[in-house]
């Protein structure tokens, strides 16, 4: 009789265990573009308005919020974004400028340096495309 009731007892927990975790939420396991945009926006109120370090991270909160905008009126933009592209949304070039290397404070001899790696990277065979687009980009948020 202990044996008979013992395994019931097992199967009832069992298929309340299915229940349970059956009946998960699946946008809950998404990312919170809150989580994201509001970093973005301190990051780029500490920079002056107009500047270059400026208006590339606020390139990066627009296309936050429009991923967020096309997230919810389609829960698996990500999904198939990722799936078109071959990377995640926020490995996107504009997401990847905003990295603190980038928009560092350098000196103008540090960025005459990365000029000359990038005219030579351009008239050679780029053996780096990688760094040739990073130094592009410490260029390119230093240029005004």
């Amino acid at each position: 009789m202990n044996f008979l009731s013992s395994k019931w007892l097992m199967v009832t927990f069992l298929a309340l265990g299915f229940l349970f975790f059956g009946n998960v939420n699946a946008n809950a396991q998404n990312t919170s573009f809150a989580g994201k945009i509001t970093p973005m926006i301190e990051l780029r109120d500490s920079f002056a308005p107009g500047t270059a370090k400026y208006d590339t991270v606020q390139d990066a909160i627009d296309y936050l919020e429009v991923l967020e905008s096309n997230f919810n009126a389609n829960p698996n933009y990500l999904r198939d974004l990722a799936d078109t592209t071959g990377k995640t949304a926020f490995e996107s070039d504009k997401i990847r400028r905003t990295h603190p290397s980038i928009l560092a404070n350098y000196s103008a001899a540090q960025l005459a340096e990365f000029q000359a790696e990038i005219n030579e990277s351009n008239s050679a065979t780029n053996q780096n495309p990688q760094a040739a687009q990073k130094t592009q980009w410490i260029l390119d948020a230093n240029a005004y």
